[in-house]
C-alpha cells in the first residue's frame, strides 16, 4: 500500500515520493535516484536560462531608464527675464516683460504683470494656451478678452500668438481671430 505523494514530471513519468524508501525494491530506488538526478540537471539548466534572461532584461531596462532620464530636448533652457514684443497684423507692437522660471523638464512658469502662465515644450516648440488681454488701436486695454495660443521656437525665440476673441472688443465681434507675430529676447 502506497501512502506517499505522486508527481508526474514531463519527460520522466510518474514519481512516487513515499515516507519510507525501504518499501520499494532496489530497482525502484535506483530508478528514483536517476529521476531525481534528471530533475536536478533540468533545474540547473533552467536556472542558467533564467539567469541569462534576467541579465538580458536588466540590460534592456537600464537602457530604457537611461533614455527616459535623458532631457526632453536639446532646447536651450529658459530662465530669467525676457522682453516679449508682439506685433499685430496692422503693424502695431506692444512690449511685455516676462520673468521665466523652470517648473520641470520641458516646463516653464511665466510671470507677466499680475498673472502667471505655464509653457510646455511640445514637439520642439514652446506652447502656452491662456486667456489674454486685448490692446485696441486706440490704446485701451480689454482684460481677458481673448483665448491666446502662443508658440515660439526655443532657439530663435520667434513665434506667433493666435488669438480668438471671447467677447466683442476693439470694434470686433466675439469669435474674431487674428495671428500676431512675437519675438522674445533676454532682458539686460
Amino acid at each position: 500500500m502506497y501512502d506517499g505523494l505522486v508527481g508526474d514530471l514531463p519527460g520522466i513519468g510518474e514519481i512516487r515520493y513515499g515516507h519510507n524508501l525501504n518499501q520499494y525494491n532496489f530497482d525502484s530506488a535506483v530508478s528514483f535516484a536517476q529521476s531525481v538526478s534528471k530533475v536536478e540537471a533540468m533545474a540547473s539548466k533552467n536556472q542558467m536560462h533564467i539567469a541569462r534572461a534576467i541579465a538580458t532584461v536588466a540590460t534592456f531596462a537600464a537602457v530604457i531608464v537611461g533614455a527616459a532620464a535623458a532631457p526632453a530636448s536639446a532646447a536651450p533652457e529658459m530662465i530669467g527675464d525676457y522682453v516679449l514684443t508682439e506685433t499685430n497684423p496692422a503693424g502695431q507692437s506692444h512690449v511685455t516683460n516676462w520673468n521665466v522660471n523652470p517648473c520641470g523638464d520641458g516646463c516653464v512658469d511665466i510671470k507677466a504683470g499680475a498673472g502667471t502662465s505655464r509653457a510646455q515644450l511640445i514637439d520642439g516648440q514652446w506652447v502656452i494656451d491662456m486667456f489674454d488681454n486685448i490692446r485696441c488701436p486706440d490704446g485701451t486695454r480689454v482684460p481677458y478678452a481673448v483665448n491666446a495660443h502662443l508658440t515660439w521656437d526655443p532657439n530663435s525665440l520667434v513665434g506667433t500668438d493666435q488669438q480668438v476673441y471671447t467677447q466683442a472688443a476693439c470694434g470686433r465681434p466675439a469669435g474674431y481671430s487674428q495671428t500676431n507675430q512675437i519675438q522674445l529676447r533676454r532682458a539686460g
